[in-house]
């Protein structure tokens, strides 16, 4: 039978594995993007969400960063 250690380690465990898979699930972004994600005010690209690769670089390795340092 669980004590109560057992059991708030089971709930603690539950709520740790759901906050981990809400954090590595990816947003859906809107289609009907008008302007670059990276914040250089051109619009993107057809189908894309950057206008040029620069910006794709640049604002994916941002978010890398604020990754990184949320993790701390």
């Amino acid at each position: 039978m669980p004590d109560e250690i057992d059991i708030a380690n089971e709930h603690a465990e539950r709520i740790l594995s759901a906050q981990i898979a809400a954090a590595r699930a990816k947003l859906a972004l809107p289609e009907n993007l008008t302007h670059c994600l990276n914040g250089c005010g051109d619009p993107p690209a057809d189908g894309s969400r950057y206008c040029c690769p620069d910006c794709a670089r640049d604002h994916e390795g941002r978010m890398l960063v604020r990754q990184r340092q949320a993790a701390r």
